[in-house]
């Protein structure tokens, strides 16, 4: 079974508690080749990830091979060291760990006489390794105190530090998730570096236009099994989805006319220490939309509204309530509600069910006399679970074993049942498929027509253009340029953005006011 691939696996299946999530899948990667691996959540694509790394044993399989030699599944030795490099979705970070210490988990601390730890030689390597990134973050901060975008690239760091020494294959799985443009850009620099010295690149993700832009070849899976795989040529954005969805199908958002003119949130001259004079108001029925690159104060306007950062001047009225620095229950209480970017570590808890999960945040209208109405409770999960599309075997299963997309579901549902005044969506494409985006989407076009208002950040901007009735960009903390409804487009949104950065394709660091392009360097 000769082959010129990275890595061919044969024949895998895997099941969990008698579902069926790999149906004998095959999968094969060529040397120097961007490989995109795409389908529904759900599909299959974490699992076969998980099972080549070594994560998760598979049932059974037919073959396996790293360059035509044979390849035990399920082995996270053997995956590490024959050249398997892997960025999973949640990440694999240890949260209270700086980046210095996770970047040495991998490959060790580079010591002095007596097994001392030069500490000094390590911080000045990871924050070389970040700043080439266009990261500039202080490596000894625990990566639980990063943004999302920031954990992002110390998870890139890890995978690509040791590349020159036998890597052959890196899996990046929803490596871009909270990266706006220009980062996506510098990403993909790197990649094609990467690949242009023979190591294959899968690449998991549900930005179809960046599989466009960065892949050679696609594979489909949908509902545990291959649909094929295409020459990134021979497909085009409509033929992609068909694959993926069995049918055809777009984002579609019918979004209603503005329920009246009426002012729910007003924020005025809102001040922390990632964002200066801050000032927006949404009206009932409003979509506005927060747009900008990593440290522009885009990533902080949602926590800060929701009272998960701090403020040191302005307020934020909902209604007719009045919040200075509130706090999250403040918030809560007023009527604001945050679908946050990390739903991993903000928006669920892991050990719960999706029942526990989604009911959690307002348990009044189910409780009878101090006890939960179990039947009322399964009622409402039950009709919440039909009408996000939430792929679970049970209410009762742990949510930390739903995909990324149904995760999010959950995280809406349990904030969209509350019946909030404002709805604060940070990054809520995050790892959610287009078939799920259609669904949260047109959930939330009818609350529109309740009233409600949202503020959405983002970096998807296709996104903010389809929905938004304004668009705000950030820079350096300040809202910066502002879209209104006919002004908007993704190709409005990018420019402006990519505006605000300077260049998109090199990242700055000013000192001493001497301004130094850092371009990526592998050598």
């Amino acid at each position: 079974m000769a082959s010129s691939s990275v890595i061919e696996v044969r024949g895998v299946v895997k099941s969990y508690s008698g579902q069926l999530a790999l149906a004998g899948v095959d999968f094969e990667v060529e040397p120097g080749e961007v490989h995109a691996l795409v389908g529904e959540n759900g599909s299959g694509k974490s699992t076969l990830i998980k099972t080549i790394a070594g994560f998760q044993d598979p049932d059974s399989y037919d073959y396996a091979a790293i360059d035509n030699e044979p390849f035990r599944l399920g082995s996270v030795e053997d995956a590490a060291d024959r050249g398997l490099r892997f960025i999973h979705q949640n990440l694999g970070l240890l949260p209270n760990m700086s980046s210095v210490e996770n970047c040495a988990i991998s490959r060790g601390f580079h010591t002095a006489r007596g097994y001392r730890i030069r500490w000094a030689q390590e911080r000045r390597r990871v924050y070389d390794l970040l700043l080439d990134f266009g990261v500039d973050i202080d490596p000894d901060v625990p990566v639980v105190q990063l943004r999302p975008a920031e954990r992002t690239a110390v998870a890139i760091v890890r995978a690509l530090q040791d590349w020159q020494h036998g890597v052959k294959l890196l899996v990046l799985d929803e490596p871009t998730a909270s990266l706006p443009t220009p980062e996506v850009r510098r990403l993909f620099q790197v990649i094609r570096q990467i690949t242009s010295r023979g190591i294959g690149v899968v690449y998991v993700s549900h930005r179809l236009d960046e599989v466009f832009d960065i892949a050679d070849r696609v594979t489909v899976l949908r509902d545990g099994r291959r649909v094929g795989d295409w020459p990134i040529t021979e497909l085009n954005h409509t033929s992609m989805v068909s694959h993926m969805i069995g049918r055809a199908a777009e984002l579609t958002f019918a979004a209603p006319p503005p329920v009246s003119r009426k002012v729910v949130l007003d924020v005025h001259a809102l001040c922390s220490n990632d964002v200066s004079d801050l000032s927006f108001t949404v009206a009932a029925g409003q979509i506005v939309g927060f747009a900008g690159i990593l440290g522009s104060g885009r990533e902080a306007v949602a926590p800060l509204l929701a009272g998960a950062l701090p403020s040191h001047s302005g307020y934020v009225t909902v209604g007719e309530v009045i919040l200075t620095n509130p706090s999250p229950r403040d918030a809560i209480c007023a009527g604001i509600a945050l679908v946050p970017a990390d739903r991993g570590s903000q928006g669920l808890i892991a050990d719960f069910s999706v029942t526990e999960n989604m009911t959690l945040a307002d348990l009044s209208r189910l409780t009878r006399r101090t006890r939960i109405d179990a039947a009322a409770e399964r009622h409402e999960v039950a009709e919440w679970i039909t009408s996000l599309g939430i792929k679970t075997r049970s209410p009762n299963q742990s949510v930390a074993t739903l995909s990324g997309g149904n995760q999010q579901k959950v995280v809406l549902a349990k904030w969209l049942r509350t019946s909030p005044k404002v709805l604060l969506l940070d990054e809520p494409a995050h790892g959610v498929d287009i078939g799920a985006k259609s669904a949260i989407y047109s959930l939330i076009a009818e609350r529109l027509k309740d009233g409600l208002a949202v503020v959405m950040c983002s970096t998807e901007s296709e996104d903010l253009a389809h929905l938004c009735d304004r668009v705000i960009v950030m820079s350096e903390g300040r809202i910066g340029t502002v879209l209104e409804r006919e002004q908007i487009s993704a190709d409005r949104i990018t420019r402006e953005v990519l505006r605000t950065a300077r260049t998109p394709t090199t990242m700055e660091i000013c000192s001493d006011q001497r301004t130094v392009p850092i371009e990526v360097d592998l050598e």
